[in-house]
């Protein structure tokens, strides 16, 4: 902890619907954090601006297609910009984004996908 110079997230878990509001609210007029709510595991998630899963992606293969799995909140902008996305729940936090292919959450779930992917780019 003491090589840590600054934090590059923080996720706070089990909030209520409320406290999550509160603290977005808060955060949103003090601070210039990405704040990503998941109402459906009580969490948030606060990064710097800019800094997710995808731009982490983009300095590191600027250019490479990707296949993209995902299971929550902070997992939208990797699978919008994915050549193929795979979402893992009920139903996506962000209507408008639709996956390429949505399964159950749960380990056949995850074999099942893996197999059919890997069909698909063999085939």
């Amino acid at each position: 902890m003491a090589a840590i110079n600054q934090a590059i997230k923080v996720i706070l878990l089990n909030l209520t619907e409320e406290r999550q509001d509160d603290i977005t609210t808060t955060l949103k007029k003090q601070t210039n954090l990405a704040i990503i709510k998941d109402s459906r595991e009580h969490n948030l998630d606060l990064t710097a601006q800019g800094v997710n899963k995808y731009t982490t992606l983009r300095q590191l293969f600027p250019s490479e297609k990707y296949i993209a799995f995902g299971n929550d909140a902070n997992d939208t902008e990797l699978l919008a910009h994915a050549d193929k996305s795979v979402w893992f729940g009920d139903k996506l936090p962000l209507e408008e984004q639709q996956p390429d292919f949505q399964y159950t959450a749960n380990v056949a779930s995850v074999v099942e996908a893996i197999g059919r992917i890997g069909s698909l780019m063999a085939g």
